[in-house]
């Protein structure tokens, strides 16, 4: 039997209509060169449901933390959340709230009226979207070192207070590394880079001069395959994917049409096609010389920290060897001059 749980209350903005009978958690973009969601995941989930013409209410996230699921992105339906695992994979929550909503109700199943072969090769192309761009998505946004420096960074831990904000994304990125060295990571981005190049191509042959990816009716292929080409046209962390999606005018102007008729963004410039650079070495920002005053605002901070630490940890490890008692019998003296501050 399916599990499913009840919408709680949480701190989400939740953007509703009367009409709407599920609701979306998702974080908007923090980038403005970037429309719709801050991840793939959620964009893909939230062009799904635009494609499919039914209302439904968007509940503004700043993290995971205020999904019902602990996950982003997270859907209820009536009432009822389509249970994720907390702190799963965005990209596998996607798959499960897509799969489940196609089940709860047939009006949600977008490939419901496709024939059978036009109904595989949709599970061709969406299979190669996740394989694919979903790999260079993730690699740009977290692996690169200089992206995530510029941008990830400050995106993901720009609502948390100090010090969660700096150690949060490190911890993420440091997780999807998964022990993978400097130099292994710019041959990883080359392969990349190639594998994308062709899947690319791919998706150009096939779009043709359709307007959707397999005809005339989006199916749920054009909502993964929209969700990562429209951040790797748009999302500043893949800028060296910028110029390899221009030189594809078709697959551009796909993202572009789409990205108009769901959030209501102009199209983006051309960018000149450039051959990708040998070495990913080359910052993307050059750091300014600290002033004086910012050296002694970072060592006091310093100092300050290297205390409140030094005093958590001999709590923890002298608290059960120290005890302070106060005796009941001591009472304060009238006149002792005590400070109100």
């Amino acid at each position: 039997r399916r599990q499913r749980r009840r919408v709680g209350t949480t701190m989400a903005h939740v953007e509703a209509t009367e009409e709407a009978k599920a609701i979306l958690f998702a974080r908007p973009s923090t980038w403005e060169e970037l429309p719709g969601m801050q991840d793939p995941a959620s964009t893909r989930v939230d062009a799904y449901l635009k494609f499919c013409g039914r209302e439904y209410a968007l509940a503004t996230c700043s993290s995971a933390h205020q999904s019902p699921t602990r996950t982003l992105p997270a859907i209820a339906v009536e009432g009822k959340v389509l249970v994720t695992n907390e702190g799963m994979d965005p990209d596998a929550a996607a798959d499960i709230i897509l799969r489940e909503m196609a089940q709860e109700d047939v009006a949600w199943d977008l490939d419901r009226k496709l024939k059978p072969e036009i109904r595989a090769e949709a599970a061709a192309f969406g299979a190669l979207a996740r394989e694919t761009l979903q790999e260079a998505s993730l690699h740009f946004t977290w692996r690169r070192k200089d992206s995530f420096r510029s941008f990830t960074r400050c995106a993901e831990g720009g609502m948390l207070p100090y010090p969660l904000n700096q150690i949060l994304p490190r911890w993420k990125r440091r997780q999807v590394l998964a022990g993978a060295e400097e130099g292994q990571v710019e041959s990883l981005e080359l392969e990349i880079i190639a594998r994308v190049e062709a899947a690319y191509d791919a998706l150009q042959a096939r779009l043709g001069s359709n307007r959707y990816l397999l005809g005339n009716a989006p199916c749920s292929a054009d909502a993964v395959v929209f969700a990562h080409l429209l951040y790797h046209q748009r999302a500043p962390v893949c800028e060296l994917l910028h110029p390899v999606l221009a030189k594809r005018s078709k697959l551009g102007s796909y993202v572009d049409r789409i990205a108009e008729e769901c959030y209501g963004a102009r199209a983006v410039a051309a960018l000149p096609y450039a051959p990708m650079p040998n070495t990913t070495r080359t910052p993307a920002y050059r750091r300014q010389k600290e002033t004086e005053k910012e050296r002694i605002f970072k060592r006091n901070r310093n100092i300050w920290l290297a205390c409140v630490g030094a005093a958590m940890a001999a709590y923890l490890l002298f608290g059960d060897v120290l005890d302070f008692v106060i005796d009941p019998d001591i009472e304060l003296d009238e006149d002792d001059d005590v400070d109100d501050d």
